[in-house]
């Protein structure tokens, strides 16, 4: 049996191309992963945080807006269960803007939470679950508008008098909801639900980290959560589950430790003994020493009796013979050469 060899001495005995191939895919691994650690660090965001959450830094993200609630003294609290799994008390405000899916249960606990007081600020692009909890909620468009002024004389703009947007929703015409800021279109309205109320955006960006110190859009999103109030940011729909171990990790961060994974693989292959035929049973001998062999020819030769140097390789040769054709220690002449006729 073998032994094996160092590690060190593996990775030395690789090709170059080898080697160059592996120290790069192990370093664009670590890369990876030193990039999503950094963003698990920080409580889920970083530069790779989803659109509209509350946990994101990116421009797209709410965490300036969760922040600015919190100083201005609203309790604020990232929700990573579903909705229809929480206790949603009717003093707070759910924050629920641009999810990936909103399920019917947990529509008709959002349905539930408005008729018993509850307050709800939710949109984003492509709202269709919407009128699963507000029926007659407006429709959406992708038409949208950079500036906007408030159109009614509501509480939540009465410290409004401009919005800046990236301009991209508006709510059609119709529904039960008061337009509430717009222009030529309405980028937000407002609907009475029961005992609660919902303040519909169609495009969100008023509130992102890019757009959040722009006109009077901090003034507005601190009256669509409500003075004071306790704010839930619904975080499930944006990936961020209440799971454990390795399911408690954004997708992104298990398709790294998937890479890792690879990664080890493929250097424990290519630094490992490649697979051969398989060895013989009895030792591999060197291959004949063809200036040895001729020397002893030339030796014998000049002893002028060659059938006395042949005689043991012919005796040897003849047994052997005799053994696989079956013939007794006595066959010999025509029998032994018809037998070797016979095994070619």
């Amino acid at each position: 049996m073998r032994h094996p060899r160092r590690l060190g001495a593996r990775w030395r005995s690789l090709s170059a191309p080898v080697r160059w191939a592996g120290g790069l895919v192990a370093g664009l691994v670590a890369v990876r992963l030193l990039l999503a650690a950094m963003g698990y660090a920080t409580g889920g965001g970083g530069p790779e945080g989803p659109p509209l959450s509350s946990y994101a830094t990116t421009p797209g993200g709410l965490a300036a807006y969760a922040e600015l609630l919190r100083d201005e003294g609203s309790p604020v609290t990232r929700l990573r269960s579903s909705l229809d799994e929480a206790r949603l008390d009717p003093g707070a405000t759910v924050v629920l803007l641009g999810p990936d899916r909103v399920g019917e249960a947990e529509a008709g606990a959002l349905r539930e939470f408005l008729a018993t007081g509850g307050r709800l600020i939710a949109g984003g692009p492509g709202p269709g679950w919407l009128r699963r909890v507000i029926p007659g909620a407006p429709g959406w468009s992708p038409a949208g508008m950079p500036d906007a002024v408030p159109l009614a004389p509501v509480g939540e703009v009465d410290e409004v008098r401009r919005v800046r947007t990236d301009g991209r929703g508006s709510w059609t015409a119709g529904g039960v909801a008061l337009p509430l800021l717009g222009g030529e279109g309405t980028v937000a309205s407002v609907a009475s639900v029961g005992l609660g109320r919902a303040v519909l955006l169609a495009d969100a960006s008023m509130l992102t980290n890019r757009r959040l110190g722009d006109a009077d859009n901090a003034a507005f999103g601190l009256a669509a959560a409500g003075q004071g109030r306790p704010v839930l940011f619904a975080e499930e729909a944006h990936g961020y589950g209440a799971a454990t171990g390795l399911g408690a990790l954004p997708t992104r961060w298990r398709f790294a430790l998937g890479g890792l994974v690879a990664a080890t693989l493929v250097g424990m292959w290519a630094m490992g003994r490649r697979l051969g035929p398989p060895e013989g049973a009895g030792r591999e001998l060197g291959r004949p020493r063809h200036a040895y062999a001729d020397a002893q020819g030339i030796n014998l030769s000049r002893t002028r009796s060659p059938e006395e140097a042949i005689a043991p390789l012919k005796a040897a040769a003849q047994a052997r013979l005799r053994t696989r054709a079956g013939l007794g220690p006595s066959a010999g002449g025509e029998a032994l050469r018809s037998a070797a006729e016979r095994l070619g």
